[in-house]
This record gives structure tokens, sequence and C-alpha cells, in this order.
């Protein structure tokens, strides 16, 4: 049980969120820097309800979010799509440390666990390799893209045209001699 001080800061902010949440219009601007509060300083396990004396305890984040905000982690995602820190965190609270979520139901289309070539794939990615890129993400020095890209994890691609002249220009632009002439030679 947390110090009626901290319960009351926690209900505070957590009401704020999910009023927020279900009304949405004017203050669905204040969505991703209350989710990353609640988040960052723990305040999601429990509150107090508005005008009551009772204490909801969630047991895990998506419980939370069911409950506590009345929505769902895809809708939440989309509130807070703008905010890479508020999904780094909403990414970080929902993740197992071993990387399969068992608060959230997993179906065939929609998966908890970000994947592919995916921004959140990335942050989580950069979050457990390469912390230093992570924070310049974050900080919106470099796209998520970007910041694999400099870890490595990704190679940087090129769109090339379908008109062969103009491929070739672009390709004379992207490649060096040396990757040029091995392209010719792939070529015949």
């Amino acid at each position: 049980m947390i110090a009626e001080e901290s319960l009351q800061r926690a209900s505070v902010t957590v009401n704020a969120l999910a009023q927020a949440v279900r009304h949405g219009s004017t203050r669905l601007a204040s969505v991703p820097g209350l989710i990353k509060q609640v988040i960052e300083e723990d305040l999601w396990h429990e509150r107090q309800l508005p005008r009551s004396s009772i204490i909801e305890h969630y047991a895990s984040f998506a419980a939370f979010i069911a409950d506590g905000l009345g929505t769902t982690l895809p809708q939440l995602q989309d509130l807070c799509r703008r905010d890479r820190g508020a999904l780094d965190a909403i990414d970080q609270v929902t993740q197992n440390p071993n990387g399969v979520n068992v608060n959230m139901a997993v179906d065939n289309i929609h998966s908890p666990k970000p994947d592919g070539t995916s921004s959140a794939a990335a942050l989580r990615r950069l979050r457990k390799d390469r912390p230093d890129i992570h924070k310049r993400v974050l900080a919106g020095e470099l796209s998520p893209n970007a910041g694999a890209i400099e870890a490595g994890f990704r190679q940087r691609k090129h769109q090339i045209d379908h008109d062969p002249i103009k491929a070739a220009k672009q390709l004379r632009r992207y490649f060096t001699e040396t990757e040029l002439h091995e392209l010719r030679k792939a070529l015949e």
C-alpha cells in the first residue's frame, strides 16, 4: 500500500488522464504528457476513485488501460502517436522481460509486440541495444529509422525510378564506382 499522499497524487493524475481519454476534444493533447507521468512515476498501480473512498488496484498495465482509463492499448497508442516518448513508455511498461506480454490478448492480426520496420520496433531495439541513440531519437534529433540505420540494425533504402535513364542517374548518385562496377557485372 502506498502512502496516502502518494495515493492522492496518483488519483489526481490518473483521473486527469482518464478524463482526457474519455472526454477527448480539447483535452486529448494532454494525454501523452499525462501517460508519461503516470508510467514514469508508477502511478498506475492503484488509485482512489473520485469522490469515493474506494481504492482500485491494477495487477497489470493492460488492466489499468481497460478498467482505469476505459480504453484499449491500440487506442491509447493512437492518442500518443505523435509523441515518441509516450509510445516508448507504453511499450516499455507493457513489455515482459522475456519478450512475451502475458497480460495482453494476442490474436493473429494484432500483436502487442512491435515487429518489422515499425517505429515501435526500432525504438524497442534501440532502447535495449543502443541507449545512447535511443535518447537522441526520443529527443527528436533522429527518426526511429535513422537511429536504427546509425546503429547498424537497418540498411539505408532508396527508391529507384522505373524509368531506366532516371534509375541510372539515381544509382550514380547513391553508389560508389566499385558498387556500380559490381552492379554492371551482376546485370550481365
